[in-house]
C-alpha cells in the first residue's frame, strides 16, 4: 500500500534524543502502515549508535521504515535531499532527530489537507524543556495553558486561499501565510507535488536551511491551512543548533538570506515583490543576526556586523522609502545602526542596550 504521508527524519548523533522520536512516530493514529518514516544517517560519528536505532526501527517496521546511511555528512539540508528521493507519499512532512509529535498529529494534519485541498497544513510548535516546563514559543505561555488550545473556545482553523500562486501571477506575499510565529517546517504537511514536481531542494552544508527552502516552497501555494492546535514539540537543549553559543555556523543564515535573494531574481518576481523582499531581508539576514551576535557570543564579532551592514547598504541603499517597514522599537534602533560609522565599543555598548531590552520585554510577557 502506497504511503499517504513521508515523514523525513535527519539524524546525526543523536542516540540519545532519538528512541523519543520514534515513539511518537510508531504511535501515529493514522496508522504506522499509512506512513513511510525516511531516517536518515548523515554520517554520524558516534560508534554507529544512531544507526544501531535507525536499522532496529527499520527491522520492526519493514514496510514502513527506509534507513538511510550517507557516507559524507551534509548537514540537515543533504540529509533532507537524501530523504526526498525515497518520498513515496502523497504528502511530505519533516522532523527534527530529537524532537517528537503529538499522536494524532499527522491524522489531524492529513484530514485537514484532505478536507480543504490544501497545498500546506500547518499546526502549532511547543517548546519543552529538560526540566519538564513547556510553553508556547510565541506567547512564553505556560503548558498548562496551551496543550488544549485549539478546542471548543478557540479558533480551530485559518484557512487562507488564492486563485493564483505567486508564482502563476498571485499579487499576494509569503507572509500572508505566516500565522504562528513558532510554527516551522517541521510543523507543517506538504503536498508532494510542491516540492518534487517544482525541483525544489535544500541548500547542503549549511545550517538555516529551511529558512531557505520553506519560504521559496510559498511561492507556489494556493492554499493554506493554519491548526491552532500543538501538535509538535521542541525540544530545548544545549547541543540545538538553534541555541548553541559561539558557533560560527550561526553566519550560515547570512548566505541563506543571499541565496534566497538569488532565487528570487532568478525566478522574475524579485522587482515585482521588491519591497517585501527587501523587509523580509533585512528582518532576516540584519535585524535577527543581530540579536544572535549580542545574544549568543561570548565575544560578538564586529567584522559580521560590518560585513552585514555594507552588504545592506549596497543591496538595499533606500530601504528607508520602503512602505512595509514596521519602524517599532528595537527594529528602529537597530536599523538606524546601518547608517552610522560604529566603532567596536559603540558596537557592543549598542548590543548589551538592545539584549537588555529584549529580556526586559520577555520577562514583563512572562
Amino acid at each position: 500500500m502506497k504511503p499517504v504521508i513521508s515523514v523525513i527524519v535527519p539524524c546525526y548523533n543523536m542516540s540519545e534524543y532519538l528512541p523519543d522520536c520514534l515513539k511518537s512516530l510508531e504511535r501515529q493514529t493514522i496508522g504506522i502502515e499509512k506512513l513511510q518514516i525516511i531516517l536518515v544517517d548523515d554520517a554520524s560519528t558516534d560508534e554507529g549508535k544512531t544507526w544501531r536505532l535507525i536499522t532496529e526501527f527499520e527491522s520492526r517496521y519493514p514496510d514502513s521504515c527506509v534507513a538511510v546511511h550517507l557516507k559524507e555528512n551534509r548537514r540537515q539540508g543533504g540529509a533532507m535531499n537524501a530523504g526526498l528521493q525515497y518520498a513515496e507519499g502523497e504528502y511530505i512532512a519533516f522532523a527534527a532527530s530529537d524532537d517528537w509529535v503529538d499522536d494524532d498529529m499527522y491524522r489531524t494534519l492529513y484530514e485537514y489537507a484532505k478536507r480543504r485541498g490544501c497545498d500546506i497544513v500547518d499546526c502549532r510548535m511547543q517548546w519543552e524543556f529538560p526540566d519538564g516546563d513547556a510553553c508556547s514559543a510565541d506567547s512564553g505561555t505556560a503548558c498548562s495553558e496551551t496543550r488544549n488550545a485549539g478546542g471548543a473556545d478557540a479558533q480551530e482553523e485559518t484557512l487562507i486561499t488564492f486563485e493564483k500562486s505567486i508564482m502563476e501571477g498571485g499579487a499576494h506575499w509569503i507572509t500572508r501565510f505566516c500565522i504562528a510565529e513558532e510554527s516551522s517546517m517541521a510543523t507543517k504537511l506538504y503536498r508532494r507535488e510542491l516540492i518534487i514536481d517544482n525541483g525544489l531542494s535544500f541548500p547542503e552544508k549549511l545550517r538555516y536551511e529551511d529558512n531557505f527552502l520553506g519560504d521559496i516552497i510559498l511561492l507556489y501555494v494556493k492554499s493554506f491551512c493554519h491548526i491552532s492546535r500543538y501538535l509538535y514539540h521542541y525540544r530545548q537543549h544545549g547541543e540545538s543548533t538553534m541555541h548553541k553559543r559561539n558557533q560560527r555556523y550561526h553566519f550560515d543564515r547570512l548566505q541563506i538570506e543571499l541565496m534566497k535573494l538569488a532565487k528570487y531574481h532568478e525566478l522574475g518576481i524579485a522587482e515585482r515583490f521588491h519591497w517585501q523582499i527587501e523587509r523580509d531581508f533585512l528582518n532576516m539576514y540584519y535585524c535577527n543576526t543581530l540579536r544572535i551576535i549580542w545574544g549568543l557570543f561570548d565575544e560578538p564579532p564586529y567584522e559580521i556586523y560590518l560585513e552585514m551592514v555594507k552588504t545592506v547598504r549596497k543591496l538595499f541603499p533606500d530601504y528607508k522609502e520602503n512602505p512595509y517597514l514596521q519602524m517599532e522599537n528595537i527594529q528602529t534602533v537597530m536599523l538606524g545602526l546601518i547608517e552610522k560609522d560604529l566603532g567596536r565599543e559603540q558596537f557592543l555598548a549598542a548590543g548589551r542596550m538592545i539584549i537588555e531590552y529584549i529580556n526586559a520585554g520577555t520577562e514583563a510577557e512572562a
